[in-house]
């Protein structure tokens, strides 16, 4: 692949090294999403981080670079349920989010993006906070997307989708397991639900599953 061979004949130090990378991780997802060889996602995935990590803070393609990062993370746990990649694909999709400026024009999308992450943590663990914090990124989606913006009719569903999991019964959630990314690493555990709780995972799984085309669309920022 040519643009490997890009990446590994720039020297470290170069802007250029980190552009090759995330664009080496695009093509690797993309045809990962072709073929469903996890060997291309697990390379994109590394490129991808490659290229975050080189990038130091204040760069402009940083926010970026995290963004893919967390995106591809997102795809590999779709496919593989790795709870690990969840975990990191939020944190990277914060980091994203914390470094771009408010008229970032990726901010909104990368909102959506965190929402969309935050919710399926929900729909696995069922912890209400994930919930909150995924309605907390939808709504700042919208606030970032003016009236007209082709996008907005997609964040606006997302918020609504979420806003209909926290009614559906989040009011008599029990206690949760949900474990943090930093010091447990094992597999995300649901407890038995009441029937008010079902039917907030019910609609949470549905907005997992309603949104996966059109967060694939826009997955990689370019």
């Amino acid at each position: 692949m040519a643009i490997r061979e890009a990446a590994a004949a720039t020297p470290v130090e170069l802007d250029d090294r980190a552009r090759y990378l995330s664009n080496l991780g695009a093509a690797l997802v993309t045809r990962f999403q072709i073929t469903d060889d996890l060997d291309d996602l697990d390379q994109g995935i590394t490129a991808a981080r490659d290229a975050a990590t080189s990038t130091p803070p204040g760069h402009p393609d940083l926010v970026k670079y995290l963004a893919n990062l967390g995106n591809a993370l997102r795809v590999r746990f779709d496919r593989t349920d790795t709870a690990e990649d969840l975990h990191h694909s939020i944190a990277a999709l914060e980091e994203a989010v914390a470094a771009a400026p408010a008229d970032h024009p990726s901010r909104a999308a990368i909102l959506s993006n965190l929402s969309l992450a935050r919710i399926t943590r929900f729909d696995c663990a069922g912890n209400p906070a994930d919930l909150d914090m995924a309605i907390s990124a939808s709504k700042a989606a919208v606030a970032a997307t003016p009236d007209g913006h082709p996008d907005r009719a997609q964040h606006l569903s997302i918020l609504g989708i979420c806003l209909r999991a926290r009614s559906s019964g989040l009011a008599s959630f029990p206690t949760w397991i949900n474990p943090s990314p930093q010091r447990n690493r094992q597999p995300l555990v649901r407890l038995p639900a009441t029937l008010a709780t079902q039917n907030a995972y019910q609609t949470a799984s549905l907005a997992r599953y309603m949104v996966i085309g059109v967060s694939a669309v826009r997955a990689w920022l370019v």
